[in-house]
């Protein structure tokens, strides 16, 4: 049992062992993705499919001033003169149509006639050039406008948009060097509220074919539109052809199989900044945090779970990473990336999966193994009905040879345990077993013949079953075994029935008790006990009426008519009437007293010791009178209590009294010694000590032939042993037959503990 116990105790602590190895292995390789940002292209790609569900429309107060197609055919190409910009300048500089701000964004960097012309006009609005800064943090170069239009803006900006590590540009750092991106000057806000993250942030890419108010520059200039949609507006002006190259890889470049042009992503940015919709990725703690739950919960699923609930957890998982990332994205605006957990999830599964399928294998030797089959000695069976490449296929797999040979082996077990079966079925007795638990599990026909079927459910508790038969509530499993219990019930017929209830505990695998209930039928014997009992009454009561009225009218005839002689006339014959009658009478009461002796159980109340002996001396000293014998009684101690059934004791010690007058010499004294030992000892209160001796006479049949030995007195010393024995007594007889020596009886019955 030890063996067969230790080894799946080691088998499960390999197993933990290594389920904890491939934890801890996945948790490091996710920290390491999430600090150093490795296995972000499954985010990235989220992202951006969320990105493009998002319906996102344009802060309205923006409006881009296009150097489209259109513009470069009218103006004579590129680089457009400057004082077509002047010429713009100069028409938004009335009031009833100026702008906010306005953003140049184009690189002014070379000198021009037309610069002067530009400042005087620049000098009528806010307006924001731009730079060209270094990418952060590779390159740190600067080149700034000329000095003319630079001295006439209200403030210097750069235009960088920043690659990701898919090529892809989805944010921009609002500070590089020292200038600020163009959309943060154009929106007024403070840098310091973008500080944290490196003052990095992904913006909501406007779909520049349908959420951008765009006006052409050659439009504006030639009048076809109204000048007051640039009242307090925000307008950037720069290159929409495609021929200029300002065209960026941004969220909708795959859609639209073109890039999205530099002036559009600005004019994103700016939206974002005007409201307050940029997107802030989670903090690093808060990434490997939510991550890590969301792996520890799959890794827990492969633990604990069957492969089918594991898969329904681990897709649970990652719907609600997918879940979460996107609420956060579209109400919060931030960025939680699911792609790392999922990654990680992807990694640990084939892991586990390779490492499950060698755990099955060797459970599956170690199962042949262990149902006393070992694998060499089976044969596996023939493949008759399977194809050729499914033959080669079947004996070729480890996996399929060993569930093969497993099922060979359950088979042989299942016919084992289908014997047993039969045997438990066929058992004279009905009987069920219980598991640890206290449900049952097994019952077998008789069982169910019993008792209402109700009561024996598979599943159901037992001690309902108990409680049914009359058991105490309050009593457990432990305290009914191994102690009979004479119990009854109504079976499926209706009828009642009379059990001896017996329960047993059986240890089974890991030490845990299983129980069996037995329930021995004795109803026959039940009704033949009934049948003697009613013998009984009626030899004690009903037959003894007559016998006893038979006494009295002979007793009042004799008291009448005394006659010298019984034996002559009439009243001869009644005197043998009335001994016949005593004849009878005792043994009668003999018959009934033996029937007693033999009951299972004695009904023991407490008893004075006393009484009963003084009620045994009385019954016999007239016998003893007859043979000029007295009888002396010794008390060593004060009165003593047992527990007797007090007509079966005093008649057991009537019957030693009635040998000893018998069988003693005449004029001699019979002594009975009363004593006790071992009072006060743990859990008992000692013994009651009874001693009887007598001198043994010659053998006197005429003294044999008393009326008084003729009236049955003595039921042999087999009821005296037995009634002693019931008592949880001990006797002892020294009995010599020679003539002149000391016959001696000891008696030994429990006292009643007073304590």
């Amino acid at each position: 049992m030890l063996e067969s116990t230790a080894a799946p105790i080691l088998d499960e602590r390999k197993f933990c062992r290594e389920w904890w190895l491939i934890s801890m292995l996945a948790m490091g390789t996710l920290l390491l993705m999430t600090t150093l940002k490795w296995g972000q292209s499954p985010g990235q790609l989220i992202y951006d499919q969320f990105h493009r569900w998002q319906s996102v429309q344009a802060d309205p107060q923006i409006v881009v001033v296009a150097i489209d197609n259109t513009t470069l055919d009218a103006l004579g190409g590129w680089p457009l003169n400057r004082r077509h910009y002047a010429q713009l300048l100069s028409l938004l500089a009335q009031p009833s149509h100026q702008p906010r701000v306005i953003g140049l964004d184009l690189l002014l960097l070379d000198p021009s006639p037309a610069d002067e012309l530009l400042a005087v006009q620049m000098h009528k609005h806010r307006v924001v050039l731009v730079a060209e800064q270094g990418r952060h943090p590779v390159d740190s170069s600067q080149r700034l406008p000329v000095l003319t239009l630079r001295q006439a803006a209200s403030a210097l900006a750069h235009i960088n948009v920043s690659f990701e590590s898919d090529g892809a540009m989805r944010g921009v750092h609002l500070r590089e060097g020292m200038f600020e991106h163009l959309a943060l000057a154009l929106s007024g806000h403070e840098p310091e509220r973008y500080n944290s993250h490196g003052s990095y942030r992904r913006f909501i890419q406007v779909n520049p074919l349908t959420g951008l108010p765009t006006v052409s520059l050659s439009d504006v200039l030639s009048g076809q539109l109204p000048l007051t949609l640039f009242k307090d507006k925000y307008v950037l002006i720069g290159a929409t052809s495609p021929s200029l190259g300002d065209q960026l890889p941004g969220v909708f470049a795959g859609q639209q199989n073109a890039g999205t042009p530099g002036v559009v992503m600005h004019a994103s940015v700016l939206s974002g900044l005007l409201q307050d919709q940029l997107i802030t990725p989670v903090p690093n703690g808060w990434q490997h945090g939510l991550s890590a739950m969301a792996l520890a919960t799959v890794l827990l699923a492969l633990l604990l779970f069957s492969p089918r609930i594991e898969l329904a957890v681990t897709l649970a998982v990652v719907g609600i990473a997918l879940t979460l990332s996107w609420a956060l994205l579209r109400y919060q605006h931030v960025w939680f990336d699911p792609g790392l957990p999922i990654m990680a999830i992807a990694l640990v599964k084939p892991a586990w999966a390779w490492r499950r399928s060698e755990m099955v294998l060797f459970f599956l030797r170690q199962g042949v193994n262990s149902l006393g089959h070992p694998g060499h000695h089976l044969r596996l069976p023939k493949l008759t009905e399977a194809g050729e490449h499914s033959r080669w296929f079947l004996r070729s797999n480890t996996i399929q040879q060993n569930v093969r040979l497993l099922k060979n082996a359950m088979r042989r077990t299942q016919s084992q345990l289908l014997f047993l079966n039969r045997l438990v079925s066929e058992a004279p007795s009905a009987l069920l077993a219980a598991d640890s638990e206290g449900l049952i599990t097994l019952v077998n026909p008789r069982m169910l013949e019993s008792l209402p079927a109700g009561l024996l459910q598979k599943g159901e508790p037992v001690m309902s079953l108990l409680y049914y038969l009359g058991l105490s509530k309050n009593q457990q499993l432990q305290q009914l075994t191994g102690k009979d219990q004479y119990v009854s019930a109504i079976d499926n017929q209706a009828r009642l029935r009379h059990f001896i209830f017996h329960l047993t505990e059986v240890e089974g695998d890991e030490a845990e008790p299983w129980w069996i209930v037995v329930l021995t039928d004795i109803t026959e014997m039940r009704h033949l006990q009934l049948g003697r009992e009613k013998t009984l009454q009626l030899l004690s009561h009903d037959m003894r009426t007559p016998v006893a009225s038979i006494l009295a009218l002979t007793r009042q005839k004799t008291s009448a008519q005394p006659c010298i002689d019984p034996g002559q006339g009439s009243l001869g014959s009644l005197g043998r009437i009335e001994h016949h009658a005593n004849t009878l009478l005792h043994m009668m009461d003999d018959f009934i007293f033996s029937v007693k002796a033999e009951a299972d159980e004695y009904v023991l109340v407490e008893s004075l010791v006393d009484s009963l002996v003084d009620e045994a001396v009385y019954q016999v000293k007239d016998l003893a009178l007859g043979r000029h014998m007295s009888v002396s009684v010794k008390f060593q101690d004060e009165p003593q209590f047992i527990l007797a059934e007090p007509r079966l004791l005093t008649r057991m010690m009537v019957n030693l009294l009635v040998n000893a007058v018998r069988y003693g010499q005449p004029n001699t004294e019979i002594a009975l010694k009363l004593s006790h030992q071992g009072a006060g000892a743990p859990h008992t209160g000692g013994w009651l000590l009874i001693s009887l001796s007598n001198t043994v006479g010659q053998p006197d049949k005429t003294a044999q032939q008393h009326p008084a030995f003729m009236h049955g007195f003595g039921l042999g010393l087999d009821f005296v042993k037995n009634v002693v024995h019931k008592h949880a007594g001990q006797i002892h007889f020294d009995l010599p037959t020679q003539p002149g020596a000391m016959a001696h009886v000891h008696l030994k019955l429990p006292l009643v503990d007073s304590r």
